[in-house]
């Protein structure tokens, strides 16, 4: 309510554009590189005479793809949190007050730093899995220097504003952002917190796939019959392969109010039982902004956050993040299923 008082249906899609810059070409390279790596494991087992590979082989499939669409994409993922947390600061550097900013930047003045602490809750719990994931960038970031949730973050937050608040409030753009990371900190900038992200994703998108594919197996081998349901029958086979000419161990096409269902479960199981990973991914990728010329690694960074705010701190807006994980990977999942059938696209999902 408070967005829409003060800046109105626009204000709800505030920084959608640099989201979409990295989740569209994230969301075909891991739909289609799962695709890829699911018909290796399809084509491996026929020929040792498997009939029908088991959801497992999804958890495989999954990761693979996850895996390739981080490595492909994530310096846009960097950037787009790093627009997130300059412009988080900038506007609580504005709110403040110059006498707070001066002393102690606006993550130490009391006021807000109670504020950032709400905020926190807030941003912490979006989820780039993707899908992303996919996890609210300017949530992820404006609590995390500020309100203490990382390796020194006062210190970090103070230094970062007295020394170089001035010049980050100006790379309010993609391509300025790009420049300056790659000026200050080199390459290596664009991939900070690479190996949780990875850590991260490989379970992630392996679980997300593998519950949606175990779902539909359930529904087709359980459900289906016990209410005579008829479901669509689409060849999971590539054009011209023997056993697509045969229409033999083909997919069976889910009814949409289903998709939707088990797409929106499967991405609240996969994002609760990965999310910590991602709060401490956000952390790290954040940290070069402060000023912090340490080397931060997965754990050391996981168990400051656990010393800060308790093991509670690492789930800080799970529930938020329900919001927008469940109906965004149902979406996905269905409109990806949907738009296969209807152009006779041959694959698993």
């Amino acid at each position: 309510m408070h967005i829409l008082e003060t800046e109105g249906v626009p204000g709800l899609y505030r920084g959608n554009v640099a989201c979409c810059v990295r989740i569209v070409p994230y969301s075909a390279i891991a739909f289609s590189s799962y695709e890829f790596f699911r018909r290796q494991l399809s084509a491996a087992g026929h020929r040792k005479g498997t009939q029908r590979l088991s959801a497992g082989w999804d958890l495989l499939a999954g990761a693979a793809s996850g895996a390739t669409a981080t490595l492909l994409t994530y310096p846009l993922d960097t950037l787009r949190t790093r627009l997130a947390w300059v412009t988080a600061q900038t506007r609580c550097g504005s709110a403040s007050g110059a006498s707070a900013s001066s002393s102690s930047g606006c993550s130490t003045s009391s006021a807000s730093s109670s504020a950032s602490g709400r905020v926190a809750g807030v941003v912490t719990g979006a989820s780039t899995h993707g899908g992303h994931g996919a996890m609210s960038s300017a949530a992820a970031t404006a609590g995390l220097g500020a309100a203490g949730m990382g390796p020194g973050s006062a210190a970090l937050a103070a230094a970062g504003n007295a020394g170089s608040a001035g010049h980050l409030a100006q790379q309010r753009r993609i391509s300025h952002m790009a420049i300056y990371t790659l000026r200050t900190e080199g390459v290596t900038g664009l991939y900070r917190g690479l190996m949780p992200t990875l850590y991260g994703i490989l379970p992630y998108a392996g679980l997300k796939f593998y519950f949606y594919a175990l779902s539909k197996q359930w529904y087709k081998d359980v459900l289906a019959p016990s209410l005579g349901h008829t479901v669509t029958h689409v060849s999971t086979e590539p054009s011209g392969s023997a056993h697509n000419r045969h229409g033999e161990h083909g997919q069976q096409r889910l009814p949409l109010p289903y998709m939707l269902v088990f797409g929106g479960v499967s991405g609240l199981l996969a994002q609760t039982l990965t999310f910590p990973l991602d709060v401490v991914r956000r952390q790290m990728q954040v940290a070069g902004l402060h000023g912090s010329s340490a080397e931060l690694t997965t754990f050391g960074t996981a168990a400051a956050i656990v010393k800060a705010g308790g093991v509670r701190g690492l789930f800080r807006g799970l529930s938020l993040n329900y919001i927008k994980v469940v109906p965004s990977t149902a979406i996905g999942f269905a409109s990806y299923d949907m738009l296969k059938s209807y152009l006779d696209v041959k694959g698993n999902l």
